[in-house]
């Protein structure tokens, strides 16, 4: 049998949550009634017991249960014996003895399995305590670890919940009726074609933007932002690990002002760009939607830390959650573990960290990512999806992936203020290329139809 964990006290003072004589009368019950006792065996576990004799006889019971094997104290002796344990048959029989209430049972393994709960707390709490002092973890890291801990225990039931078909269909007309009167989470683009091939990106899901350098990831990134949190009024999170907080509203407040980012550097704004601006300033000012860190986090858990702490002050606020790039991140293991590790392990792991964030905030979470050099040299220069950085996790991972690709970046005369973006996976919907227009003076993209009357590199005399 394999050996089983002995709860000990977590301070000199008190022993833990516990009732020993609970116990006793579910291992009576058990005893007693047999595999008529399915809802016991359902509702707890050997480890949630605090004696370890009594997790030695529960692990035995639940042996026989799973067998299909009779459950009294003659097989349940005979199963420990074979197993090697010392309780004897009398301890057996006297705790058969000691069970007045069988009716009860399923009532004490709720209330057994809570203790074993609240004495999981406490253990945690205690090493976090230990690990704080001992200096062991930056306070960022403790608090992502008391996060995740919080959710596991939140969580900590005996098995797997399944929801029926009832239920299953419940929530797809649940989802339907939303859709119906305009209240179903999507958030988009803002760019109509684009939006139409995707058909919005949803909660859960992990959306990868990729490109190779100076084709436009980042900016993408950033008016996404920009129409998530201005024209839909959600609040978006946004980690850029190559910008600063401050260098980020450089860009959007231009691009959604269509002003020039050069004369609005050097302060030669015409009265009209001037009013553009002002515009622009009271419409994303009135929202108030946007969220920045500040301190350059570079680790998953950190990313997930922060997120968790917002959407529990602001619950159902959060649109969206963008990172820019993943492949600047780092992961959470120390120094020796990292190096260990091959660049696309760990690339994976944090790929698969923020998935499953997606998933347990229900928010879309938006990636941008590099596209390797080899691109360049495939036939048209496209980017594929095979030539995502540590694409084996990224391309796996993800839900949608949208590649973009701007010709004139290695030929100026090819396509010249034309952007292509390839929707090159798409999950749950359809794939497709569109055209858009790249407006390089303020750093967007727009739909093809939008004229570029005015280019300031070319009309500007500075």
């Amino acid at each position: 049998m394999n050996q089983l964990a002995i709860p000990t006290h977590v301070s000199n003072d008190k022993l833990p949550p516990q009732s020993i004589e609970t116990e006793i009368n579910i291992l009576g019950a058990c005893m007693l009634l047999g595999c008529d006792h399915v809802a016991v065996m359902n509702a707890i576990r050997p480890q949630d017991f605090y004696r370890g004799v009594h997790q030695e006889i529960f692990a035995a019971i639940k042996a026989l249960y799973d067998r299909r094997e009779p459950i009294d104290p003659l097989t349940v002796h005979e199963f420990l014996v074979k197993a090697g344990s010392s309780v004897s048959l009398n301890e057996l029989n006297g705790i058969v003895n000691q069970t007045p209430h069988v009716s009860s049972a399923v009532r004490h393994a709720a209330i057994v399995h809570q203790y074993a709960v609240s004495r999981e707390v406490l253990r945690v709490a205690e090493q976090i305590r230990a690990d704080v002092y001992s200096e062991r973890f930056s306070s960022d890291e403790a608090v992502a670890r008391l996060q995740l801990e919080a959710t596991r225990l939140s969580s900590s039931g005996t098995g797997a919940k399944f929801a029926t078909t009832r239920d299953m269909l419940d929530a797809f007309y649940s989802r339907q009726a939303a859709r119906s009167a305009g209240k179903a989470l999507k958030v988009y683009t803002g760019l109509r074609e684009l939006d139409d091939i995707i058909g919005g990106f949803e909660a859960g899901q992990l959306i990868v933007i990729g490109a190779r350098t100076s084709n436009g990831k980042s900016a993408l990134c950033s008016q996404i932002m920009d129409h998530v949190g201005t024209d839909q009024g959600l609040h978006v999170l946004m980690f850029s690990l190559e910008v600063t907080w401050e260098a980020l509203m450089d860009r959007i407040l231009p691009s959604r002002a269509r002003v020039s980012r050069t004369n609005l550097e050097r302060q030669r704004l015409t009265a009209d760009e001037n009013r553009r601006l002002l515009d622009a300033d009271q419409e994303i000012g009135a929202h108030n939607n946007f969220f920045t860190d500040t301190t350059l986090i570079r680790t998953p858990e950190s990313v997930v830390a922060a997120v968790r702490g917002h959407n529990a002050q602001h619950p159902g606020r959060i649109g969206a959650v963008i990172v820019d790039y993943v492949q600047l991140m780092v992961p959470d293991e120390g120094s020796i573990q990292r190096a260990s590790k091959q660049r696309h392990e760990y690339i994976a792991d944090i790929t698969r960290r923020l998935k499953l964030l997606a998933e347990e905030i229900k928010v879309p979470v938006i990636i941008a990512a590099q596209v390797n050099r080899d691109s360049e040299k495939s036939g048209d220069g496209r980017p594929k999806l095979h030539h995502l950085r540590e694409s084996g996790s990224l391309e796996m991972d993800a839900n949608i992936v949208i590649l973009i690709h701007r010709p004139e970046v290695a030929d100026p005369e090819d396509m010249p203020g034309i952007a292509e973006l390839n929707v090159a996976k798409n999950r749950d919907g359809e794939t497709g290329t569109v055209q858009v227009r790249w407006k390089k003076w303020c750093t967007r993209f727009v739909p093809m139809e939008e004229p570029d009357d005015f280019d300031p590199y070319r009309s500007s005399p500075f």
